[in-house]
């Protein structure tokens, strides 16, 4: 048998919403060998609205609400659909189980991958980033056409791939025997109350919005536009096929033409055609303006995309996608992972706050992370100014403070992502948002308080220490701690 991809639907049935936000598969026993590590979780999102012009195509994207309903403008990965999970064998019981997988994820993706990286996965996201050439916004729920005649159009069913192993370390597994194992359930919350809906916009650039003026041959019917700006590389060109706009002109204003200044015509652009010069001809099948001889044409045209309504999402089934595996591939006889126990804990205010938490003896880690008071999601606090961590009443850094950005603070960053076998590739931890033509916001900097652990046989006493003297002081924040698994296949 050569690999092949396997599609298993949930034992639920969708439509998943905030009170049906569980997703369990079962990978029978007979599948044999699975790479965990090529599978991923394909929630299928149908997206609907009213378009502002007949058939037009609207851009949209899903976007984080905060606990409180708030919309919010943070970038986010796939992952954060995902609130908790668990894998659980027939044979050997609960494998990995992880509660607030969205915050630890999340927070660990920006710093295991680049800026580049992370752009290079826009073309997958339901949260889009600006392009950075043109600061167009396209998501995977619509097919764009930006040239001919050929309409743009929704996606009916538009999988949300998220991978398992960016839920569970377990299944950062090239090669898994669930012959040995027994059947595998997968068991997922889902954060459906935290995601929302809504319609991008493109940056009108330089030469994009005004139109050249149409002032012979009258009278005649307006149905094309040209652009003033030139665009010889057409990718720049932030219009697109069955795009609704909005035209406001100077029309038929002289001679008592009965026309003025702000005349608006709404239309659906049928079609776009860009000369080897980079002019940029946009049609309309229906007339735009209605030009009569000797009262001055159209002048002073401009033009400007318009808003959808009744933005909407259905996530309406959820699959499993399995990659299985020839059996001649060899699958390791130890399998090595780390489990992340979860704190939820609040720091209620203090400015001065101090904790002890018992746990597990054979951690290895331990990652604070204070949530952002407006997303709830990202590990971000402005006003930490020093913290300090203590293992049964060892000081781990010698009774130095760890402050934010500071060498000593990246250096226990760095050290307690390696011990759980994670690759830092950017450290700078940037909150990135979908709003800003860069991604970027000069004040918004992932806050990740960390340090590695020494083991010990017994359970054991974590003290925290965080000056936080400003804003409230210390909130809610999480405690993860990563404890070294084996497993004997």
């Amino acid at each position: 048998m050569s690999e092949k991809f396997v599609k298993i639907q949930s034992l639920q049935t969708g439509s998943f919403t905030t009170a049906n936000n569980r997703v369990d598969f079962v990978i029978p026993q007979s599948f044999g060998k699975v790479s965990l590590r090529d599978s991923f979780i394909a929630l299928n999102c149908a997206v609907s609205y009213t378009p502002d012009t007949a058939n037009g195509v609207a851009q949209t994207m899903l976007r984080w609400v905060n606990d409180a309903g708030v919309a919010q403008t943070n970038h986010f990965p796939n992952v954060a659909f995902v609130r908790n999970a668990s894998i659980a064998s027939a044979n050997r019981g609960v494998l990995e189980s992880v509660r607030r997988v969205d915050v630890l994820r999340s927070n660990i993706y920006k710093m295991r991958k680049s800026i580049t990286g992370i752009r290079s996965d826009n073309y997958l996201s339901a949260n889009s980033l600006k392009d950075l050439q043109n600061e167009t916004q396209y998501g995977i729920f619509q097919d764009i056409n930006k040239t001919g005649t050929v309409a743009s159009r929704n996606n009916l069913n538009t999988p949300i791939q998220i991978s398992l192993a960016d839920c569970l370390d377990f299944c950062d597994a090239d090669a898994v025997d669930a012959s040995r194992l027994g059947d595998l359930r997968l068991s997922f919350e889902l954060n459906v109350k935290n995601i929302g809906i809504v319609e991008t916009t493109n940056a009108l650039l330089t030469g994009s919005t005004a139109v050249n003026d149409d002032t012979a041959g009258l009278p005649k019917n307006v149905t094309s536009l040209v652009l003033t700006g030139n665009y010889a590389e057409k990718g720049l060109c932030p219009y697109y096929v069955g795009q609704s706009v909005r035209a406001t002109a100077t029309v038929n204003a002289t001679g008592g033409g009965g026309g003025g200044a702000g005349v608006t015509s709404d239309f659906t652009i049928s079609q776009i055609s860009i000369s080897d010069a980079g002019v940029v001809t946009i049609s309309s099948a229906t007339t735009i303006y209605a030009l009569t001889a000797g009262h001055g044409g159209m002048t002073g045209c401009v033009l400007s995309q318009r808003p959808a309504t009744s933005l909407a999402f259905d996530l309406n089934l959820a699959e499993l996608v399995v990659k299985q595996l020839p059996d001649e591939v060899e699958v390791p006889s130890t399998m090595l992972y780390h489990q992340f126990d979860t704190f939820e804990l609040n720091g209620n205010s203090n400015t001065s706050y101090t904790d002890v938490i018992e746990i597990n003896g054979g951690a290895s880690n331990a990652l604070v992370m204070i949530k952002n008071r407006d997303t709830g999601l990202e590990a971000r606090a402005d006003n930490v100014t020093s913290a300090q961590f203590a293992l049964n009443n060892v000081p781990l850094t010698d009774n130095r403070p760890i402050e934010p950005y500071a060498p000593l603070y990246y250096d226990r960053l760095a050290s307690a992502l390696s011990v759980a076998d994670y690759v830092s590739k950017d450290l700078a931890q940037p909150n990135l948002f979908t709003d800003q033509a860069t991604g970027f916001s000069a004040q918004a900097k992932g806050l990740i308080l960390a340090t590695p652990l020494f083991r010990t046989t017994m359970r054991k006493n974590l003290q925290i220490e965080i000056q936080a003297p400003t804003n409230n002081g210390v909130q809610a924040y999480i405690l993860y701690t990563a404890v070294p698994k084996v497993l004997e296949m």
